[in-house]
């Protein structure tokens, strides 16, 4: 039997928030605790990464080999990336809490909260961060065929207008409802025009934000929320998704 030395640390307790590193391994074990990456899936470049995580590749790959090390993805030569576990138990408890909740419930609260702020992001933002959402925008266009990796910029794209409003609370709240039923998501963005749809919303959005115009943000951001609980609703109804 092992002694108390020699456990295996706690996945949280290995993944505490004090490097970079440690910042990336916890984004990428949230995509898998929420179901928008699963095992077997491939993840986008380390470039794509450092774009939608806005860190430096250096710290990506970093905590890419941290996750292998643990375990949860296969990193070799000439191949991409994988994901090879989806043992991230502390994520996952999280996630398994949101899912308890009716879609109905959870979209009118994330429409509360993010018009809140996203109305306080556009007062708050600055030249570097809107040149950072026209980075991941201009990539977005590009994965109208690859779900996976738009659902990865997309998360990105979200928090990074979240933390842009400045408070860390209604940040995190906001962060674990779009973190909702991700694995229908996945089925709704595999849907032809659906991503081109979010694309040419994310860009209203964008546009509020750069000019510095709450209402015109909040309202974006409110027309994209409706049209992607719509999308998820309607394939919920036909049976497309489980």
């Amino acid at each position: 039997m092992d002694t108390p030395e020699h456990k295996k640390p706690h996945f949280d307790e290995a993944l505490k928030p004090a490097s970079a590193r440690d910042l990336v391994a916890r984004k990428i074990a949230s995509l898998i605790a929420t179901g928008a990456l699963s095992v077997g899936d491939e993840l986008p470049s380390e470039r794509e990464l450092a774009v939608s995580f806005n860190i430096s590749r250096s710290s990506v790959r970093s905590g890419l080999q941290f996750l292998a090390a643990k375990g949860v993805l296969s990193i070799a030569q000439g191949v991409k990336t994988r994901v090879i576990s989806a043992d991230v138990t502390p994520d996952t408890r999280q996630a398994q809490r949101i899912n308890a909740y009716s879609l109905e419930d959870v979209e009118t609260a994330r429409t509360m909260l993010e018009d809140m702020v996203v109305r306080s992001a556009a007062l708050r933002i600055d030249d570097a961060t809107i040149a950072k959402l026209e980075e991941m925008l201009d990539a977005q266009f590009g994965m109208t065929n690859d779900p996976i990796r738009f659902l990865v910029s997309d998360r990105g794209f979200h928090l990074t207008i979240y933390e842009a409003s400045g408070n860390p609370v209604l940040t995190d709240f906001v962060a674990d409802l779009y973190g909702y039923e991700m694995t229908r998501r996945r089925q709704v963005v595999a849907v032809p025009g659906v991503i081109e749809a979010s694309c040419r919303e994310h860009a209203e959005i964008l546009d509020g934000l750069r000019a510095r115009d709450p209402a015109a943000a909040g309202a974006a951001f409110a027309r994209h929320l409706r049209h992607v609980y719509a999308t998820t609703r309607s394939l919920m109804t036909k049976g497309d998704i489980s």
